[in-house]
């Protein structure tokens, strides 16, 4: 069981066909799978091996898909961080999750060489997008001349379903920064009984507007490939070029968050862009006003579908389906072959309406927290998934959700 299957899959049911579009560069499926065992090549040349960290601070770009696959390919852990954190942050990150490996851009360039002092264990820095002189001078690697230099020779390591595909940080509810080991079974379940819940079909156009760093927008693109999905990728949202893409492009299926309905929903011509292509709105990380919901549903047509999850959970718990009415507020059932409790202080399932804890069991909870083998028996109790979030019983939500 490897991540890295989702992808040659995708290759073997569907054929070649241009699944990725950023800015003004398209590439197909061959071409990303053939990046990434390039890139493995080269990394496994400058030594990452299975279960080492490989990290990335990086924007949405198809590198970002490629190291992903490559990490996946050699068993290394991808491990992405958030672009936005201080430099200090990041050199935390670096040192906690010892990777001997960090992929950048210039864009971030700067904060990456600021967080080394933090972090001795980062033996080479590399970076996509080069100019010269600059990356000579303080002795980076050269994206574009790994690629080139590698044959992409190199077997696919094999990996069980409890070896970690990604190390991803959370600041939780400490702000001090968590490790959250999420392993191959858990990325591949979780991208499964999504796809099988919100019933999407050959052929589908997302665009791709949430964060790679983040559990919920590396789930949304992995789910891409078990339904031949063609991706169009922003770098980051911004309203007004995503209601374009998506009247360009006729895109039928879109993840985001609220604060990004609320921000299309507020410019004053949003009317001019024609959505009507769109049959899905996915929603998640956040309550969606229920005022805000028929607002936008009125305006743009299509359907919210809201969701709830934690990047602990895969990240995906709990879904809204196209084809099962729902009460608007309501985060849906819980996903095919995810169990979810709603328990009071002393561990015991409460009655329909009574407000509890979110307690999850499934192949989608974590391995755990890496490094903190106390705090992961904490919050994983006889395989429950104890969240801190809280919500009401409906006690359905007791029993095996159906697909």
């Amino acid at each position: 069981m490897n991540v890295a299957d989702l992808a040659l899959n995708n290759i073997d049911e569907f054929g070649e066909y241009e699944q990725l579009l950023w800015r003004d560069r398209t590439y197909t499926n061959v071409q990303l799978m053939e990046l990434s065992r390039k890139l493995a090549g080269s990394l496994k040349k400058l030594g990452v091996n299975k279960d080492d960290r490989v990290a990335m601070v990086l924007g949405n770009c198809p590198e970002t898909t490629v190291v992903f696959n490559a990490c996946a390919w050699l068993g290394a852990w991808s491990t992405p961080i958030q672009f936005l954190l201080m430099p200090g942050e990041i050199g935390y990150v670096l040192a906690h999750s010892e990777a001997q490996v960090v992929i950048t851009q210039r864009l971030w360039l700067s904060k990456v060489i600021e967080a080394m002092p933090r972090a001795p264990n980062v033996e080479h820095i590399i970076l996509i997008d080069p100019s010269g002189e600059e990356e000579e001078e303080k002795k980076l690697l050269n994206f574009p001349d790994l690629i080139a230099d590698s044959d992409g020779d190199v077997s696919r390591t094999e990996t069980g379903e409890n070896d970690v595909a990604f190390l991803i940080y959370t600041a939780g509810t400490t702000g001090t920064p968590r490790g959250v080991m999420l392993t191959h079974m858990n990325i591949i379940s979780n991208v499964e009984s999504t796809v099988s819940a919100l019933r999407f079909e050959s052929g589908e156009i997302n665009l791709g507007v949430l964060p790679l760093y983040h559990a919920y927008g590396i789930m949304t693109q992995f789910c891409g490939y078990l339904y031949g999905a063609r991706n169009i990728l922003m770098s980051w949202f911004q309203p007004e070029e995503a209601l374009s893409l998506i009247e360009q492009h006729l895109v039928t299926t879109t993840s985001l968050v609220p604060t990004m309905l609320i921000q299309m929903l507020n410019l004053p011509y949003h009317a001019d862009y024609d959505t009507s292509s769109v049959k899905r709105w996915i929603c998640a990380a956040a309550p969606l006003p229920v005022d805000v919901l028929h607002e936008f549903e009125a305006a743009f047509g299509g359907k919210i579908l809201e969701g709830y999850g934690l990047t602990e959970a895969g990240p995906a718990v709990t879904i809204n389906r196209p084809a099962i009415p729902y009460k608007p507020g309501s985060i849906g059932q819980p996903l095919p072959n995810v169990e979810v409790e709603i328990r009071d202080m002393q561990g015991r399932s409460l009655p329909t309406g009574r407000k509890g804890e979110i307690c999850i069991r499934g192949p989608n909870v974590m391995k755990g927290y890496f490094k903190a083998p106390e705090l992961t028996r904490e919050t994983i109790k006889e395989g429950w998934l104890q969240t801190g979030d809280a919500d009401i019983s409906t006690r359905t939500a007791t029993f095996l959700s159906p697909s």
